[in-house]
């Protein structure tokens, strides 16, 4: 195998996995409207309540959320330290491809030490 195609698939699975989520997150949205249109069809009344956590999330999820993208990312920068030591022999090159999650990972983690927690 031709050793340009291995960046190459990569970048198009990555891109698969990209798209596929924005499309399903799409179809979410999608399902939504189409569920308050035909409430509304039906005449029936919407709250205001049921339409305000509609036009926004919860921020109290955001809180967890946080705490959680944080440990995954600095897990995910974990496998790959581990991934290029082992398959790559040690090489710096790949090592370091590990600090961009790593310190994305330690910014959520500082977030949601320091936010409010009213």
């Amino acid at each position: 195998m031709n050793e340009l195609m291995i960046p190459v698939v990569l970048f198009i699975c990555l891109m698969i996995v990209i798209l596929g989520f924005f499309y399903y997150s799409t179809q979410a949205k999608s399902e939504q409207q189409k569920t308050l249109q035909q409430l509304i069809e039906n005449g029936q009344t919407l709250s205001p309540e049921l339409v305000a956590s509609i036009a926004k999330p919860n921020p109290a999820n955001n809180i967890d959320k946080d705490f959680s993208r944080g440990v995954l990312l600095i897990s995910f920068s974990l496998a790959i330290v581990i991934y290029g030591w082992l398959a790559f022999e040690g090489e710096p090159e790949f090592i370091a491809l590990s600090a961009f999650p790593f310190a994305i990972g330690a910014a959520f983690l500082l977030i949601h030490k320091f936010r409010p927690k009213s």
